[in-house]
């Protein structure tokens, strides 16, 4: 508390009626209590001008008084109260308690950090410090006092070893939140029973809370100053709810609610400044296994107290449906904004079989791809962006060959693909023959695969003097290399004068030309 007449850049706090153990000690006030049979020091005011800029305070662990040295065991109540330049504070680890009020109003306070032996903080410790931003609380804590931080509209959030979190729950009893958060829907979980006096104070950004069923009591003052706050789901165990607790009242329809029991198990939004009841329903979920069928189908339903939009397809793929409340209906967990549902249509299959066939070695096979499985009356002249599946085969040696269509598509099928086999058979090389005459020229048939004959003799009354031997011959349907002359095959056709040999002859017998 500022004294009268005292300069504006002096803040110094009172100092206790009896000052008979009470004294300064390098900038700070303090007064020796009896803890047990131990002497400690308990800072309770300060002396600081602020004259020198902002300042960042160090808590000693321990200090001299009367010979001996006194651990510094608390801060007491309203030592730092409305000490406008404070910055920051650092804590030893003797230092156990704040007491109530005792760095409220403390508008230049940024950082605040405990000791892990730290136990307690006092009602409104920090109340009214709208520039701290950041909290270490040791998580050996046993006791916060309400309102500890009620007003603290820059803190985003309380942190123990690094781990972080915008709401400080003590035995089921939630006694602060962290204003600053940003935080927009406030969904409480069921681990809470109460809710403390201002835990919510000044969360200006709030726009809806969820209260479980799990609470019983909901403290003074504890969603005050929560200006944007629009919706309010009340669980149906709340018992006692105090005064201030919300800024408006609760109605049913015209009818002014007073009691929590009155209250409790519904949902209530924000109209012409009066928190009225209104329906919650449940979101409705997607529609599972759809598989395209080529009629339009319903992914997600409307239903009473939403409209839907993206809820309906025909084509297969995946959409997102938008959920939007009528008037005068929630979500049943407190919630207004907008859903969004995913949903999604499966591609029909179509079955491509390669039945398999049987051909002639040099012949080519067919390929037939049968498809089965179209729907909504399409095939595959009309089915969107449809691209046939087919054989992609070089071999056609004799044997058996299994085969697998593949390469199908189309926007609203998948396909799965069923092989056959395709069967090579070698050519017939008709009636056997051994030798055959072609012209001037008998052949005899030296080998039937590859096909191949060797010139055995001539006709010499049709032997012209200048022969051309031919690099094959036609028989039978059969085609023959031409591999060889046998032996004697020209002996004695005396008007013979010149022979021209194909590159395709390896070998002439004996007395061919004799």
């Amino acid at each position: 508390m500022l004294a009268a007449g005292i300069l504006a850049v002096l803040c110094l706090a009172l100092l206790p009626a009896s000052d008979a153990d009470t004294f300064e000690y390098d900038g700070l006030v303090y007064e020796i209590v009896q803890v047990e049979s131990w002497d400690a020091a308990v800072v309770v005011g300060y002396n600081h001008s602020g004259e020198e800029g902002p300042w960042d305070l160090v808590i000693p662990e321990e200090l001299s008084y009367s010979g001996h040295q006194v651990p510094v065991s608390s801060i007491g109540e309203h030592a730092f109260d409305g000490c406008s330049f404070l910055r920051t504070v650092n804590m030893q680890d003797l230092v156990v308690s704040i007491g109530d009020y005792a760095f409220s109003g403390c508008t230049s306070l940024e950082y605040m950090d405990m000791p892990e032996t730290f136990l307690s903080i006092g009602s409104h410790a920090f109340s009214g410090c709208t520039s701290l931003g950041t909290v270490e609380i040791s998580r050996a804590v046993r006791y916060i006092g309400h309102g500890a931080f009620s007003g603290c509209t820059s803190l985003k959030g309380f942190y123990d070893w690094d781990v972080g979190r915008v709401m400080l729950v003590f035995n089921g009893r939630l006694v602060a939140f962290a204003a600053g958060s940003g935080a927009t829907e406030v969904i409480i979980p069921r681990s809470v029973t109460s809710i403390g006096d201002e835990a919510f104070f000044e969360c200006s950004s709030i726009e809806l809370v969820s209260i479980p069923d799990s609470v019983t009591s909901i403290g003074d003052y504890a969603f005050s100053g929560c200006s944007s706050l629009e919706t309010v789901a009340v669980g149906s165990s709340v018992e006692s709810i105090g005064e201030g607790a919300f800024d408006y009242d609760f109605y049913n329809g015209g009818t002014l609610l007073t009691s929590a029991s009155d209250i409790s198990g519904h949902v209530y939004a924000l109209m012409d400044e009066r928190f009225v009841r209104v329906k919650s329903v449940s979101a409705p979920s997607a529609a599972g296994s759809l598989t395209y069928t080529g009629r339009l189908q319903t992914g997600v339903p409307s239903g009473e107290g939403y409209t839907v939009t993206g809820g309906g397809a025909t084509g297969a793929g995946s959409y997102t449906a938008v959920l939007r409340l009528e008037s005068g209906y929630v979500w049943s967990d407190g919630t207004v904004r907008d859903r969004e549902v995913p949903w999604s249509i499966a591609k029909a299959v179509l079955t491509a079989s390669y039945a398999g066939e049987t051909v002639t070695e040099g012949s080519e096979p067919a390929y037939e791809v049968v498809v089965e499985g179209f729907v909504g009356g399409e095939d595959a002249s009309n089915a969107s962006d449809y691209v046939a599946p087919a054989i992609a085969n070089s071999d056609l040696s004799v044997g058996n060959h299994t085969l697998t269509p593949s390469g199908g598509s189309a926007v609203n099928y998948s396909f799965t693909y069923v092989p056959g086999v395709l069967i090579v058979v070698a050519s017939d090389p008709g009636p056997e023959v051994e030798e055959f005459a072609v012209g001037a020229l008998v052949y005899r048939v030296a080998s039937a695969d590859p096909a191949g004959v060797s010139v055995v003799g001539c006709d010499g009354d049709s032997l012209e003097s200048e022969l051309e031997i031919p690099r094959s011959v036609g028989y039978g349907g059969v085609e023959y290399a031409v591999v060889s002359i046998g032996d004697y095959a020209f002996s004695g056709c005396t008007s013979l004068e010149s022979v021209s040999i194909p590159t395709s002859v390896m070998s002439v017998g004996d007395g061919a030309f004799s």
